[in-house]
């Protein structure tokens, strides 16, 4: 069912359509604000928060536009807030474990991902905070387009999309110099 079937139905009182709706964005939305946060206790408050306040306010929701948009600024909003209430206190840095590895591949391409990924970890949590979130919604969520991403963070398109590639060319120089290649050829 489509999203603005699903929100007709909450705003005409069922409830089942919005935890259709819920649990089909969940989990989207837990990571989107762990991109923010990066505090796994906080990401299931925040996110409970964030799902309140769309069913509260499903009501000022505009058909005309796009429900993840407005979805994804609503927990933006959130997770900032959460930042703002806890900032004296540090975050918690967490090294992610690989959780799936398949038993055919071979110890070299299981010991390469795992660099890759400690690689790419590393870069992304170099980064500000609205480049993180920038190649999230960009990753994660390729159905939104750079515009919706620049509602979302609150650019416009042209900046959007300039960050984006300069994201990517700054990550092949950040590759480089990790393998120790010559980082100003391009």
């Amino acid at each position: 069912m489509e999203d603005y079937e699903l929100i007709k139905k909450i705003k005409s009182g069922d409830i089942s359509s919005f935890e259709t709706l819920m649990k089909k964005y969940h989990r989207q939305v837990c990571k989107f604000i762990y991109t923010i946060v990066q505090d796994n206790d906080a990401v299931k408050d925040i996110s409970q928060e964030t799902f309140i306040s769309v069913y509260n306010s499903i009501y000022k929701f505009k058909e005309e536009g796009k429900f993840t948009t407005w979805l994804f600024q609503i927990a933006k909003n959130k997770a900032i807030d959460y930042i703002r209430k806890n900032k004296n206190q540090k975050l918690e840095d967490e090294e992610k474990l690989l959780n799936e590895e398949s038993k055919d591949e071979s110890l070299d391409k299981i010991l390469e991902f795992k660099e890759k990924k400690k690689s790419i970890e590393t870069f992304v949590q170099g980064l500000s905070l609205v480049n993180r979130k920038l190649l999230y919604l960009r990753y994660y969520h390729p159905e939104l387009t750079f515009k919706d991403i620049g509602d979302i963070l609150e650019l416009k398109e042209q900046a959007v999309k300039n960050r984006y590639y300069d994201l990517h060319k700054r990550y092949i120089r950040y590759e480089k110099s990790q393998k120790g290649g010559d980082i100003y050829e391009m």
